[in-house]
């Protein structure tokens, strides 16, 4: 967002028209006054700094133009200020699978893709636990001390708790990655 008008490609107000024109559209998907942009996608904080410098350049730009009030907020506050509206919430009582992010685009049986690969990450969880008991007990070394040799299991153990890893929505060779990190992390372990 460039807000400096002595910069050429000034961009601040292409940049508010943008945001109030994506809050109406999301204020016609929902019922009442207060709507909630959720930010983020994978790799949008990268370059965290950046990225909250210019949301805080359209939060600023968007309440000096009017016509949204925008602020950070928390999932615990909007819900506390959508209670406070008169709202009519309908009753829904299906299921809400299969996940569509698009026309024609649904997201189905992703729960139960790559079950061996789950089966594999509940074992080495448990094995992780049992392991640094075990060094709890018997090293003065923490679990985590690289010497223990724990960390590169507990590491590929923490990369595939990433919503693509876990649920089981990456693609086959990021998967084949996954365990062959996690294989790489057994034997570390050993």
């Amino acid at each position: 967002v460039q807000d400096d008008p002595n910069i050429f490609d000034m961009n601040v107000q292409s940049r508010v028209d943008q945001a109030v024109e994506f809050a109406k559209w999301q204020a016609n998907l929902t019922r009442g006054a207060n709507i909630m942009f959720t930010m983020g996608s994978d790799y949008n904080y990268e370059d965290a700094e950046q990225w909250y410098q210019n949301i805080d350049r359209i939060i600023h730009h968007l309440n000096k133009d009017g016509r949204v009030n925008a602020f950070y907020s928390t999932p615990a506050f909007y819900v506390q200020q959508k209670s406070k509206e008169t709202v009519t919430w309908p009753l829904k009582t299906d299921d809400f699978f299969p996940y569509a992010d698009g026309p024609y685009q649904f997201w189905s049986g992703y729960f139960t893709s790559y079950p061996a690969l789950k089966r594999y990450v509940r074992e080495l969880s448990g094995g992780l636990q049992a392991a640094k008991q075990a060094t709890a007990f018997t090293s003065p070394k923490p679990a985590n001390d690289p010497e223990a040799g724990l960390l590169p299991l507990m590491k590929a153990l923490g990369l595939v708790q990433h919503h693509d890893a876990i649920t089981g929505t990456s693609k086959q060779h990021v998967a084949s990655d996954y365990a062959k990190r996690l294989a790489a992390g057994a034997a570390a372990a050993r």
